[in-house]
């Protein structure tokens, strides 16, 4: 595909999906280094994953009427935001698994936006009689770093 905003669109959707897939990993070291135990981290990644769950409809209806552009940039702002958030209290020491718990609670909720504007967006993007094309090589990236996401996220925790 030669389309730039198509190529531009894949490369910050393996960026997107990259932060996303080490997230979960990063939330999971962030209760073990906070000291706590298996229910704690439980509770933290149930509460990254219901609210993703609870507003994916949601999200589904604002990408169909708003700027999926505009979806898609706040809503990984405030992923990487909440990310952010919890890389700085962990390194300061100030973790605790509620705090844990909030910032995971705010990359599922964006996630529940930002998935459905971006399946939205590559029909924006690329003319029908290559869409097929477009969501195989949108597709295989992503796929990609949600197996090789976590090994990342893990040696980026460990260092």
């Amino acid at each position: 595909m030669g389309l730039p905003a198509f190529r531009r669109f894949v490369v910050a959707n393996l960026i997107s999906a990259a932060g996303s897939a080490m997230a979960p990993l990063a939330l999971a070291y962030s209760v073990i280094e906070e000291g706590g135990g298996a229910g704690s981290l439980g509770v933290v990644l149930a509460v990254n994953t219901v609210p993703t769950i609870l507003f994916l409809l949601m999200g589904g209806l604002f990408a169909d009427r708003w700027s999926r552009s505009r979806i898609l940039f706040v809503g990984n702002l405030v992923a990487a935001g909440a990310q952010g958030v919890l890389a700085g209290t962990v390194a300061t020491g100030h973790a605790t698994t509620a705090s844990i718990a909030a910032c995971g609670f705010v990359s599922g909720t964006a996630a529940s936006f930002t998935v459905p504007a971006t399946q939205g967006a590559v029909a924006q993007i690329v003319p029908a009689e290559h869409l097929q094309q477009a969501n195989a090589l949108l597709r295989l990236p992503s796929n990609a770093v949600k197996v090789l996401g976590p090994v990342v996220g893990g040696f980026v925790v460990a260092l």
